[in-house]
C-alpha cells in the first residue's frame, strides 16, 4: 500500500505559503484489490468463493451490519442475522409465470431498541450517557443542523423544550457506519419555535379549531406569510403545509439547459381551500402580517385577538366591508335597492320581487318556495342584474302569488303578458324612462316581448326579457322544452348555440365560469316585431381556459415551461400558435399577455384535442400597442391622438441588470424591465430621467444565474459556503448554516441590522471546495465518494 493524493489545499505558515495535500493510504497499483483492510493481488482471490463464504457466514448468523442477501421464499424475514440484528425484507421479486410464488432480497439490522455504532447494533439505553450532544454546552436555537455521527442524538435535548429530529441519513463507506443530519425542533406541536427557544402555545388557543403543523419537517421556518414567494431548490416543498390552512402551489419552474430536468421552483404560500381561505376560517398569524390582506373575492383577514407580546393574532377571513353579505361561502355586495328586501336576507320572497344584484352572483339561488332569482341583463359592461324570483323550472304560476307543481297545461297569454309587464315596469323605473304610453306584444308560443314607446328618438326596444316566461317561447318551442329552459337559467352545456331574440345574452353567464357570445346576427322583417336576433354560444369567460369540458381560471394551470414557445424568446402580441392538446390557454407569452384559444376542433386520427393560440393581452385593462400590452391608465391622449414617448427607447427584448436608459417623461419608473427586476430613476434632468434597471424589492441579483430571485432561505438548512444574506434583526450570528459552517457578522448596516456571511465554524476548520474540513480530518461526502 501506498500514500496517494485526493485533495490539495495551500496553508500560510513561517510568512511564506505552503502546498498542502490529503492523502488517502490506497493499493499501490490496480493489480491489488482492497478486501478486509489489506491489498491482495487479484489473482489470488476467487471472488465467488469468498462470495460463497460471506453468504455462508451470514446464514449462520454472522453478517455484516446492513448486508443483503437473496432469500429463496422469503423465509428468513425476522431471523437473527447476528448480535442485536434481524433481517428485514428490502426487495420481493415475483416468480415467473406463478403470482403466489416470491424470493426475497433480506437485509440485516437492527433490531428494535437499538442503534449502529461502528458496524454493531447497542442498546440505547446503554449509550446515552456517552452520547456526544453539541447542545450540552450552550443550547442550540431552533432549527439549528448539527451532523450526527452514529445518529444517536435523536430525540435527545437540544434545548428549552426542544429536541433532536432526523432530517436526512446516509451511509460512510467503507466503515458501512451510518450518520445522520439532525435539527433541533421544538419537542411537540403543542410549542412553537421563538428566538432562541420553543415557548408553549398560548391557552386560548382552540385546538378543535386549528390543524396540527408539521412544517418544522420541511422548511426552516414554522409559518409563512400569505402570498409569500420562496425559492424551493428541486421542488421539494410543493403541496407541503407553509401555515394554517395554507399550503406551498409551484408559481415558476426552472429547467436545466440541456435537458427537461427540473432544478428549481419559486414556490408561493397559498391558502389550500379552492385558491382562498374558507370564509369564517380562524388561522394563527405570526407577527400579525395578514391583517387587512385579501383572503378571498371580497374577503379580508380581521383580527379577532392579539396576544400580549404581539408575537402573533388569531385572525378570521370576514367580508372586506359592510357593503358585502355573507351568503354560502362567498361575500356579496349590497346596494341600496336590496339592503330592505325581506327576501334578500330569509330567503322567502314573493313571486315576482326583484333586486339589483351588482355581479349577476345570485341567478339561480333559491328565493321561495319552488322559486328561485333568474336575471335579466341590465348593464352587461359593468356586469349588474335584475334579479327576478320566479318559478323554478319544475313548477309553474296557479296565480300570481306562488308556484306549484305543473300539469300539462301551458301558461295562459295573461299570465305571460303579467310578468312581461312586471318586468318592463322595472325596468322602466331603473332606467329613469319617462314613457308616455307602453304597448306590449305577448305572442304565446313563439315570441319574446317588446316595449312599443310613442317617441320619435325610442324605437322599439328589447327589455331583455330572456329569462321570463314570455321568452321562452322561441321558434316554436315549449315550456317543456328543459334543455333550452336549463340553458337560459344559466346550466348550458359548453359551446350549446342558441337563439337569442334582441341580442341581448351577449356577456352573460351561462354556467360555471362561461358566458354567452354572438357568433350571428340577424334582422327581423316581422311586420308587427321589430328588431334583431342573434345566435349565441356558450363558452369559457374571460380568464378561464378550458379543460375536459369546463372552464378552469387561468392562474391555476401549470404547465412545464418548455411547452411553451414564449419562454425562449419575445413574442408579440397578435402572434398565433398551433397548440396540440390546448395546453397554452392562459399561459403567459408576454408582458401583460396571454394565449387566448382562436378557435379548436379535434385530431381524430389520435382524438386528441388541438387548437391556435393568440397572444392577447391578458385582461381588459390592457390594449394592444406597438405589438404588446400597455395597461389603459398609462396611455395618454393628447389631442384624440395616443401618445407614448418612452416606446421609442424600450427594445423588445428584456433589458440586462444595471442597464441604463433615457426615459422622456420619466414614465418608465417602477415598471418591469426583465423578470423580477424594474426600473429605477437615478438621474433626473427637468422632465425626463435616467432609469436603470435593478432587481424588484426582495428580489437579490445572482451573478452565477445572471438573474433576481428570491433566495432568502438556505434550502434544508444548507447555506453555500462564503453565502452573504441580509439579517434583519442581526438574530443569525452564529446560527449554524451547514456542516462546520456558521453565520458571521460580515458588516454592521445599522444599529440592527448587518450582513451575515455563511464562514467556517472556527479557526481548527478549513475551507475545502465549498466545505469546512477540520484541519487532518475528512467530511462524510469524502467518505463516500471513496467506495
Amino acid at each position: 500500500m501506498i500514500f496517494v493524493p485526493f485533495a490539495w489545499y495551500d496553508t500560510f505558515k513561517d510568512f511564506f505559503w505552503h502546498n498542502s495535500c490529503l492523502q488517502r493510504c490506497s493499493c499501490m497499483t490496480d493489480n491489488y484489490k482492497k478486501i478486509n483492510g489489506q491489498c491482495i493481488e487479484q489473482k489470488k482471490v476467487a471472488e465467488n468463493t469468498v462470495h460463497e463464504r460471506s453468504l455462508d457466514s451470514c446464514l449462520r448468523g454472522k453478517c455484516a451490519l446492513l448486508q443483503e442477501i437473496f432469500d429463496t421464499d422469503c423465509l428468513l424475514q425476522e431471523r437473527s442475522c447476528g448480535q442485536n440484528m434481524i433481517f428485514i425484507t428490502a426487495h420481493k421479486l415475483s416468480v415467473q409465470n406463478d403470482s403466489n410464488y416470491f424470493h426475497c432480497i433480506v437485509k440485516c439490522v437492527c433490531i428494535s431498541g437499538h442503534y449502529e455504532k461502528n458496524g454493531q447494533c447497542i442498546k440505547k439505553s446503554d449509550i446515552s450517557v456517552d452520547a456526544y450532544n453539541p447542545c450540552d454546552m450552550e443550547p442550540c436555537k431552533p432549527n439549528e443542523i448539527v451532523l450526527d455521527a452514529g445518529c444517536h442524538l435523536t430525540g435527545h435535548k437540544c434545548g428549552t423544550n426542544m429536541i433532536f429530529k432526523i432530517i436526512s441519513q446516509g451511509i460512510n463507506y467503507p466503515s458501512i457506519s451510518r450518520y445522520c443530519i439532525q435539527r433541533c425542533s421544538c419537542k411537540s406541536e403543542d410549542f412553537v419555535p421563538k428566538a432562541f427557544h420553543c415557548e408553549e402555545r398560548d391557552e386560548i388557543r382552540l385546538k378543535q379549531e386549528m390543524t396540527s403543523n408539521d412544517i418544522l419537517q420541511f422548511c426552516p421556518r414554522a409559518i409563512y406569510n400569505l402570498e409569500q414567494d420562496i425559492t424551493d431548490i428541486g421542488c421539494r416543498l410543493t403541496g407541503l403545509k407553509c401555515g394554517e390552512n395554507m399550503i406551498f402551489v409551484t408559481m415558476e419552474q426552472y429547467f436545466s439547459e440541456n435537458s427537461d430536468t427540473i432544478i428549481g421552483c419559486v414556490q408561493s404560500c397559498r391558502c389550500k381551500e379552492g385558491g382562498y381561505c374558507e370564509l369564517g376560517k380562524k388561522i394563527y398569524d405570526y407577527d400579525c402580517a395578514l391583517t387587512d390582506t385579501e383572503c378571498g373575492i371580497n374577503m379580508i383577514f380581521v383580527t379577532v385577538q392579539r396576544n400580549n407580546d404581539a408575537e402573533y393574532c388569531i385572525q378570521i377571513c370576514k367580508c372586506k366591508s359592510a357593503e358585502y353579505i355573507e351568503r354560502d361561502g362567498k361575500c356579496l355586495i349590497k346596494v341600496i335597492s336590496a339592503i330592505d328586501q325581506p327576501c334578500f336576507k330569509n330567503a322567502n320572497c314573493a313571486l315576482g320581487d326583484s333586486i339589483t344584484d351588482e355581479g349577476c352572483q345570485l341567478s339561480g339561488q333559491k328565493c321561495g318556495i319552488n322559486m328561485e332569482f333568474i336575471p335579466f341583463v341590465l348593464n352587461l359592461p359593468m356586469n349588474i342584474c335584475i334579479q327576478y324570483c320566479l318559478c323554478d323550472n319544475e313548477s309553474f304560476v296557479t296565480n300570481s302569488e306562488q308556484c306549484s307543481k305543473r300539469n300539462s297545461s301551458h301558461l295562459s297569454e295573461m299570465n305571460i303578458i303579467n310578468m312581461c309587464e312586471a318586468a318592463d315596469e322595472h325596468w322602466i323605473k331603473l332606467n329613469k324612462y319617462i314613457l308616455k304610453s307602453v304597448k306590449y306584444t305577448a305572442m304565446s308560443g313563439r315570441r319574446p316581448c317588446y316595449r312599443r314607446v310613442n317617441s320619435p328618438s325610442q324605437e322599439l326596444l328589447n327589455i331583455s326579457l330572456l329569462i321570463m316566461p314570455c321568452g321562452l317561447y322561441v321558434k316554436g318551442r315549449s315550456w317543456t322544452d328543459h334543455v333550452l329552459l336549463n340553458c337560459l337559467k344559466g346550466t348550458c352545456s359548453l359551446h350549446q348555440k342558441i337563439l337569442d331574440y334582441g341580442c341581448g345574452l351577449q356577456g352573460r353567464s351561462c354556467g360555471l365560469n362561461m358566458t354567452f357570445r354572438i357568433i350571428g346576427r340577424e334582422e327581423l322583417g316581422d311586420t308587427e316585431i321589430i328588431g334583431v336576433s342573434c345566435t349565441v354560444v356558450c363558452g369559457c369567460a374571460s380568464e378561464f381556459y378550458e379543460k375536459n369540458g369546463q372552464c378552469i381560471p387561468k392562474e391555476r394551470q401549470l404547465i412545464p415551461l418548455q411547452y411553451n414557445p414564449c419562454t425562449n424568446r419575445i413574442c408579440a402580441v397578435g402572434e398565433i400558435f398551433f397548440d396540440e392538446n390546448c395546453r397554452l390557454t392562459g399561459q403567459k407569452c408576454g408582458t401583460n399577455m396571454i394565449f387566448v384559444i382562436t378557435t379548436h376542433g379535434t385530431i381524430f386520427a389520435s382524438n386528441s384535442q388541438y387548437c391556435y393560440q393568440r397572444c392577447s393581452c391578458k385582461n381588459d385593462e390592457f390594449i394592444e400597442k406597438f405589438f404588446q400590452c400597455e395597461k389603459k391608465a398609462t396611455i395618454h391622449s393628447i389631442n384624440g391622438i395616443f401618445h407614448i414617448n418612452f416606446i421609442e427607447h424600450c427594445s423588445p427584448n428584456y433589458f440586462k441588470y444595471g442597464q441604463e436608459i433615457f426615459d422622456s417623461g420619466c414614465r418608465l419608473t417602477g415598471q418591469k424591465c426583465a423578470p423580477n427586476m424594474v426600473f429605477s430613476s437615478v438621474e433626473n434632468v427637468d422632465t425626463d430621467c435616467t432609469q436603470r434597471c435593478i432587481c424588484a424589492e426582495g428580489y437579490d441579483y445572482s451573478e452565477d444565474d445572471e438573474q433576481c430571485i428570491k433566495e432568502w432561505y438556505c434550502e434544508g438548512g444548507y447555506c453555500k459556503l462564503g453565502k452573504v444574506i441580509f439579517d434583519n434583526g442581526c438574530t443569525l450570528t452564529s446560527f449554524k448554516c451547514g456542516v462546520n459552517m456558521k453565520f458571521v457578522i460580515l458588516e454592521k448596516i445599522d444599529s440592527r441590522n448587518c450582513i451575515q456571511e455563511c464562514s467556517c465554524i472556527s479557526n481548527e476548520y478549513i475551507a475545502m471546495n465549498g466545505e469546512c474540513m477540520k484541519k487532518g480530518g475528512t467530511s462524510p461526502n469524502y467518505l463516500e465518494s471513496g467506495r
